[in-house]
């Protein structure tokens, strides 16, 4: 039996894939009551309810559809996306079951926060502050330009802007290949649900998505592993 399991706990980090295949609706995020567990460990208030529209998930899926897509194999991190969308005491538990899984949990929860806050802002207008994030977290040092000649950053410069900066210059094909709408975005949404559909629990719902969308299973796997070799000690969250 395919084993799907859902609650509105992590809708924050699910949510994100919902218009990564063109999806027109929107999404409603809602805490329980223990608060949303974000990126470095801040909470939002628990209760809270936040409306995002189509265009901004896609958006914040296309910012970090590396870290989603390797939180999409079948690892520990998987299991705690998998975890928080049933259980209903929030993701600590879930993080506690399978610590392995931790950072890699964080940093994609840290890519949306970024997201939001930086070049996702204008199309998500005030998600950011609905959700609390600490927005200066993300910003350059002064004079700081990810384009610089060299391609070296300031050493100030926060960790999940370093992340995003490695990922597209280590793994451009791969990113391009993933874009909304594409086989590979197609993909992730199967694995990792979106606002009607939960995440995969066990491998029979993966190896559904996997004969779904064949040619999205092998992108999505070439830009996991051009994001796990060449970007996981710099997007790890410390």
């Amino acid at each position: 039996m395919l084993k799907r399991t859902h609650s509105l706990y992590s809708t924050f980090l699910t949510a994100f894939a919902l218009a990564a295949s063109g999806a027109a609706a929107g999404c409603t995020i809602t805490t329980d009551d223990n608060g949303l567990v974000t990126g470095r460990g801040r909470r939002v208030d628990a209760g809270t309810s936040v409306t995002t529209t189509a265009a901004c998930n896609t958006c914040i899926y296309d910012q970090c559809k590396a870290p989603l897509s390797a939180c999409s194999d079948p690892t520990a991190c998987s299991k705690i996306y998998a975890c928080a969308s049933a259980n209903p005491a929030g993701a600590d538990a879930c993080i506690a079951q399978y610590p392995d899984g931790e950072d890699a949990y964080r940093t994609l929860a840290d890519c949306n926060a970024y997201a939001a806050c930086s070049g996702c802002s204008a199309t998500c207008g005030d998600l950011a502050s609905q959700l609390n994030y600490r927005c200066e977290l993300y910003a350059l040092p002064d004079g700081g330009d990810l384009t610089a000649d060299g391609g070296s950053i300031p050493d100030a410069t926060p960790q999940a802007v370093r992340c995003s900066d490695c990922n597209a210059r280590q793994c451009g094909p791969q990113n391009e290949a993933c874009v909304p709408n594409s086989e590979c975005a197609k993909y992730i949404e199967c694995v990792q649900g979106n606002q009607t559909t939960p995440p995969c629990e066990d491998q029979e719902c993966r190896d559904a998505c996997s004969l779904g969308y064949p040619d999205g299973q092998t992108a999505a796997t070439r830009l996991t592993s051009c994001y796990n070799d060449n970007c996981a000690a710099t997007c790890t969250l410390q």
